[in-house]
């Protein structure tokens, strides 16, 4: 709800947009059922009518609610009982648009909270917790681990009602570098689906370059932990590609995962995960420096980071440092009981299959492999029907020995 109770949004004839659709005048209430305004659909009126050309704007086009009115939810957007933010600068919402806000709605004027705590004017730009009740849609919100704000998108049941996959992007990742493949898994599992920019990537909050040579125990141990408490995740299972399948490793073989209040972990689906550096490792990732440096990599990666400077290096030269040549994660391997699938390319350039060996060896729970001929290092891009199904099968799987 909006100011905790089903708020009008205008009381007389206000109008969004150039159709003068009414908002409010047979109107509804805005966030009685924690209706998400941003990545998918806003329903405002009986109509439905969609607020902004992509659901993701108000405003955009002097639509009259509110004369200076930026985006609502471009990071973090929700509009009722799981509230966070909305917006990421000052955004008057209502500020001289009619029977918007003008009742003390909670729209406020300075990056407000719209949800059951909102009540009037102007809310300083905080972190919200997000472990209330979630709607079976798709929202995008932040939160806050290891004193960083990250971004965030949730798709699929809320973790009340089913296990959740936590989905750990590679070493270049972000939430928008996964593309539609989170809102995809949640639709063939029936599962929830939370992804995460981590700290230096995507939206969230720029790292601090050069990263520690630990910085993916660092996630496992201490940032991990922080966003599966914060995002309410009950029963998890780890989807991790690449580096994110090493942290998947490193938080499952260690008390992080056990500790009190930690959500009951059900399995681990691996995409090119490592657990040593090899020297094609490293030469794949000396290429990657030179492509980032004379080729367009660099341009490509800036679609998906706000410091794509920041995302890269510290991603590149903690690979490429001498001191790395020792990083090993096989200590691990042995506490680790839950299921594991690991999916591999043949022709993956950033490691062999001595990583899906030694991760088989070293494991104690069932352990599944899935090699793919004619894919590199992203199998869920270069085959990603067969990776689609391979991973939903399993984390159904996991989910179905839950119950």
């Amino acid at each position: 709800m909006v100011a905790g109770i089903p708020t009008r949004v205008g009381t007389t004839a206000t109008t969004v947009g150039a159709s003068a659709t009414e908002v409010g005048a047979t109107a509804t209430t805005v966030g009685v059922t924690a209706t998400a305004v941003g990545t998918t659909a806003t329903l405002v009126g009986m109509t439905p009518t969609l607020v902004g050309t992509t659901a993701t704007t108000v405003g955009m086009t002097a639509t009259g609610v509110g004369a200076t009115a930026t985006k609502v939810g471009a990071i973090a957007t929700v509009v009722g009982a799981t509230a966070t933010l909305v917006g990421t600068t000052p955004t008057a919402v209502g500020e001289t648009a009619t029977g918007v806000g003008a009742t003390a709605t909670g729209v406020g004027t300075i990056a407000a909270e719209v949800g059951a705590t909102a009540t009037g004017g102007a809310a300083p730009h905080r972190q919200v917790s997000s472990k209330a009740m979630r709607t079976e849609t798709s929202e995008t919100f932040e939160l806050i681990a290891a004193g960083r704000r990250l971004e965030a998108a949730w798709h699929g049941p809320p973790s009340s009602t089913a296990p959740t996959i936590v989905m750990l992007h590679e070493g270049l990742g972000s939430v928008a570098a996964w593309r539609d493949w989170p809102a995809v898994l949640a639709e063939r599992t029936g599962l929830g689906v939370l992804v995460y920019s981590r700290w230096g990537y995507g939206e969230s909050e720029p790292v601090e370059v050069p990263r520690p040579l630990t910085y993916m125990h660092d996630e496992a141990r201490v940032a991990l932990p922080e966003v599966l408490a914060a995002a309410g995740v009950r029963e998890a299972i780890l989807l991790g590609h690449s580096d994110g399948g090493s942290i998947a490793l490193i938080y499952a073989g260690t008390r992080a995962a056990r500790g009190s209040g930690a959500p009951r972990l059900l399995g681990l689906a691996l995409l090119a995960p490592h657990v040593f550096c090899e020297e094609i490792s490293v030469e794949a990732i000396a290429r990657a420096r030179e492509a980032y440096l004379e080729g367009d990599l660099r341009d490509r990666l800036a679609r998906h980071h706000r410091d794509v400077d920041g995302a890269f290096w510290g991603w590149n030269r903690a690979w490429l440092d001498p001191g790395f040549r020792a990083w090993n994660l096989e200590e691990f391997l042995p506490s680790i009981d839950v299921p594991v699938l690991v999916v591999q390319g043949e022709a993956d350039p950033y490691g062999t299959l001595a990583q899906v060996d030694a991760i088989e060896r070293g494991v104690r729970g069932p352990f599944t492999r899935r090699i793919f001929d004619r894919s590199g290092h992203a199998p869920q891009k270069d085959r990603p029907e067969e990776t689609t199904a391979e991973v939903a099968a399993f984390v159904r799987a996991c989910a179905g020995g839950a119950r």
